[in-house]
């Protein structure tokens, strides 16, 4: 059986990437030949693309230039060598109709990640698989709409994509209601990707990062970065432990912490080492999340203090392992025997969902 998935798949997004990785890996496993659909969002490109000299315009831009060009080019080019090593490619022309082009395939899975999310692609409608499918069946794995509703318009021009989905699984709870008042059809929640996978899968793809501190606190965070980094520095010099920061953007956008190891142009495989070798996390990453309870780290969870809604995703998992305790700026040690049993009852719930696409 030939499985396409339609994601984020080029970007320089941790998460982005492993949740490509991981539902890719998950499908092969079951016996589905699987091949990632290379559709290229352009705002996503745009942004993700290393710019060039020609583009920078007045000496202040040239400057900043000169300081970031070294990241981003390093890191560009270390999610490029990953995916190219762990994916296999569906050529497509991204200015054309998409599901005419996915012929000889048995099935799409959409998602996981934000690719409902309309703000995000610029209102790339592609993601929902619009036109006549001519037998190609249809599923979304953990697609994720990014808020808890639309305006009328955006409902009425989503609700007939949508039913024309043979299956649809949803990340967030949110979404699942979302979904199933759109659609009339049954909607389930199903944990991301990430989370399919075992640890030993994962530190069998980590990649070792030279010159990293025995002991360690990690942290990663997007939002509230600024009281990441303090609880980390306090808990760090509590567990007598290094400062290691994950930065998801360069030197000149993200000032390198004094006292701490920086990382700015890791690869995927290096970003689940630190992971996997960490003393501590401490994040506000949905992602970081699922990676601080895959390797069972002792870890502290920063929510978004401004925006309530950012926090929904990583606030449903708190919920689904019953670890809201760990929300907070605390030292918080986590007995992952019971969250083995959850995590394991939502896996297989989820698994159950991809043998249905597999028609098992």
């Amino acid at each position: 059986m030939k499985i396409g998935i339609l994601t984020f798949h080029n970007t320089t997004n941790y998460g982005a990437t492993l949740q490509a990785y991981a539902l890719s890996r998950t499908l092969k496993s079951s016996g589905a030949d699987t091949i990632i659909v290379d559709y290229r969002n352009a705002g996503i490109e745009n942004r993700e693309r290393p710019q060039t000299w020609s583009s920078q315009h007045g000496v202040k831009n040239r400057v900043k230039w000169l300081i970031q060009n070294p990241f981003v080019c390093s890191k560009y080019r270390r999610f490029r060598d990953f995916s190219h090593k762990e994916f296999t490619f569906l050529p497509v022309d991204s200015a054309q109709p998409l599901v005419p082009q996915l012929e000889g395939l048995d099935a799409v899975v959409v998602g996981s990640d934000q690719i409902w999310n309309t703000g995000i692609t610029g209102d790339d409608w592609n993601y929902f698989l619009p036109g006549d499918k001519q037998g190609l069946r249809k599923y979304s794995y953990a697609a994720s709409f990014g808020q808890s509703d639309f305006d009328n318009a955006t409902k009425q021009r989503m609700a007939p994509l949508l039913k024309d989905f043979d299956a649809l699984s949803v990340r967030e709870q949110e979404g699942t209601r979302l979904a199933a008042d759109l659609t009339g059809k049954d909607v389930i929640q199903v944990v991301d990707p990430t989370l399919l996978l075992a640890k030993d899968e994962w530190m069998a793809v980590s990649e070792t990062v030279d010159g990293a501190p025995v002991k360690y606190v990690l942290v990663y965070a997007i939002a509230e970065k600024a009281r990441a980094i303090a609880t980390g520095k306090r808990i760090a010099a509590e567990r007598g432990a290094k400062l290691v920061i994950i930065h998801s953007s360069d030197p000149v956008i993200s000032k390198p912490v004094v006292g701490a190891k920086n990382y700015y142009s890791l690869s995927p495989a290096q970003f689940v080492w630190l992971f996997q070798h960490a003393d501590y996390t401490v994040t506000g990453s949905f992602h970081g999340l699922c990676f601080s309870v895959l390797m069972e780290r002792d870890c502290s969870v920063i929510l978004n203090s401004s925006k309530r809604n950012a926090n929904s995703r990583v606030f449903s998992l708190l919920q689904l392992l019953g670890l809201e305790d760990i929300a907070g700026e605390g030292i918080h040690h986590i007995d992952y025997a019971p969250i083995r049993t959850r995590l394991h009852d939502a896996k297989e719930s989820s698994l159950s969902y991809l043998n249905l696409v597999l028609g098992e």
